[in-house]
């Protein structure tokens, strides 16, 4: 995919820079490193250890041959090859950074090699590489960001290698804006002091699937900010890839002070349509699909997700898990700590209890009089950490211990929820769906149904607003999450994720769906 990619730009008339990381950071979960790096319990990413290197080795020697014959001296497109991304925000480590160069040029790496960093903390002034050509990356204060990085290398190439156009957006925050016009000033100061600049984001897109990222704190601790599922960032070309007010005032910009510039007609933006409502009348309890589930991993106590033995035994790396354990009928609290990140507590007979991240919870339960009931906690992953210094946390699920009455609880088994395809096909087709009813609200539950269209499928938005807290798939593409504590009310749905026909939308929704249980398709999205 990575090579079809770059072999399309070529076609298009443009030029690569190629960040290949190994982090790299992009708000995309736990900065694009794989989630089985986890297993590992000693394990120090972004550093010399050695089954951190052992990975990297492994995933350069896929990579890099796929690119060997696309550096530009060869006649392809890639010009540049970026190392790491922003490592001085991380680490110190000129060993590390001397490493990673080394494993690009022995491979056959022969282009320019640079760094990218910002000001935040020793950033950009960590200049590690002095032989290697420094970039910064900024969204305002130009000069004060110019004058250090010409102060840290005089008499090299300047260049902005992130030029943020807008911002990425948290759960509970509103959406990030910067106004068109000071974007537009910013990129005529630059280039009127001869800085190149490559925008980041240009087109956002969308973190489909669960690979959205996260921040924290400083102190990795008390903080936890999740990033919603569109990526819009507030970019020149929306998250559906329309032109907006800023791509005009950036063009203009660029048409005045780059000479020889002639931009060609811009094409129509692609068509949206409104389809309707539909109402998600069929519905199954999540308990019930255990049976179409790996088998469950046994433990004495609860095992992160990436400890999970599935996928073959590489762990868990997305989505959900579902912890269960017997605890005496008698229990009369059970407290949970270490949850990440998000978490449903289930009793049969008892209202779904919801608790997050640095919450040391503790649950009131009704006695009965059986000799043993089971606890079930379905705990969500909203994404690991992309950014910050070391440690960058990362695993997923109840990380602590559970109690009842005082007593750890022992003996749990974990089921994995990824939502694959092959899940997907199979309990749509096989469980046992009935007819949705109010009498589910507030346990996790799945609800289906079907979205006909008519003629050439069209891009368009499916509008959550009273739903609570969950996700979408269409067809059996993960659409992303949803959670009406916002920003965004409305998941993307681009056309080629539809067919003419019938398409079948599935949402999982782990606490209250609307009385309706309807969900519209509009022709806007919904970030406010």
């Amino acid at each position: 995919m990575c090579r079809k990619f770059v072999l399309l730009a070529q076609k298009l008339g443009l030029n690569v820079i190629l960040r290949p990381g190994p982090y790299i950071c992009s708000e995309w979960d736990f900065g694009g490193l794989p989630a089985w790096l986890m297993r590992d319990r000693q394990m120090k990413v972004r550093t010399l250890y050695p089954p951190f290197v052992a990975a990297v080795e492994r995933y350069f020697n896929k990579l890099i041959p796929l690119m060997m014959d696309l550096q530009c001296h060869l006649g392809g497109p890639v010009i540049a090859f970026q190392i790491e991304n922003e490592y001085g925000s991380f680490g110190d480590s000129v060993h590390y950074m001397r490493y990673l160069q080394k494993a690009m040029v022995s491979r056959g790496i022969t282009e320019l090699l640079f760094t990218s960093d910002n000001m935040w903390g020793s950033g950009l002034k960590n200049h590690l590489l002095p032989d290697i050509l420094q970039t910064a990356n900024f969204q305002s204060e130009w000069k004060e960001n110019i004058d250090l990085l010409q102060t840290i290398q005089p008499h090299r190439p300047m260049m902005v290698m992130e030029l943020w156009s807008g911002w990425f957006d948290h759960w509970r925050e509103e959406h990030h804006t910067v106004p068109a016009a000071d974007l537009a000033s910013t990129v005529s100061n630059l280039l009127k002091n001869n800085v190149s600049i490559n925008f980041y984001m240009f087109h956002g897109g969308t973190n489909f699937g669960f690979m959205n990222g996260a921040n924290d704190g400083e102190d990795h601790t008390e903080v936890y900010m999740p990033d919603v599922t569109s990526y819009d960032y507030d970019a020149p070309l929306s998250e559906c890839g329309d032109p907006t007010e800023k791509f005009m005032a950036v063009r203009d910009v660029i048409e005045r002070l780059v000479p020889n510039t002639v931009f060609p007609d811009l094409p129509a933006p692609l068509p949206k349509e409104d389809y309707g409502t539909v109402e998600m009348h069929l519905s199954l309890p999540l308990l019930d699909s255990l049976s179409y589930l790996p088998k469950a991993t046994e433990s004495k106590h609860p095992l992160p997700m990436e400890m999970l033995k599935v996928n073959g035994n590489s762990g868990q790396g997305y989505g959900y898990a579902i912890y269960r354990a017997k605890i005496g009928g008698g229990t009369k609290k059970l407290r949970l700590r270490g949850v990440h990140d998000w978490a449903a507590i289930l009793f049969q007979g008892e209202d779904t209890v919801f608790m997050e991240r640095f919450v040391d919870a503790s649950y009131s339960l009704k006695p009965v009089k059986r000799q043993y009931r089971l606890a079930t906690i379905v705990v969500e992953n909203m994404g690991r950490v992309n950014y910050g210094k070391p440690p960058i946390s990362a695993r997923k699920g109840i990380l602590g211990n559970v109690w009842a009455d005082g007593e750890v609880v022992t003996g749990w088994k974990a089921y994995s929820l990824e939502f694959k395809p092959d899940f997907l096909a199979s309990i749509s087709s096989g469980g046992s769906w009935e007819r949705s009813s109010l009498t589910q609200h507030g346990t996790p539950t799945l609800f289906k149904a079907s979205l006909r269209i008519s003629g050439e499928p069209k891009d368009t938005f499916i509008d959550m607003t009273g739903w609570s807290k969950g996700c979408v798939f269409i067809n059996g593409i993960n659409l992303g999450r949803y959670w009406k504590v916002g920003p965004q009310r409305r998941l993307y749905v681009p056309a080629p994720f539809l067919r003419s026909g019938i398409n079948t939308v599935i949402v999982f929704e782990l606490d209250k769906p609307p009385a309706d249980f309807k969900v519209s398709f509009k022709s806007q999205p919904g970030l406010k």
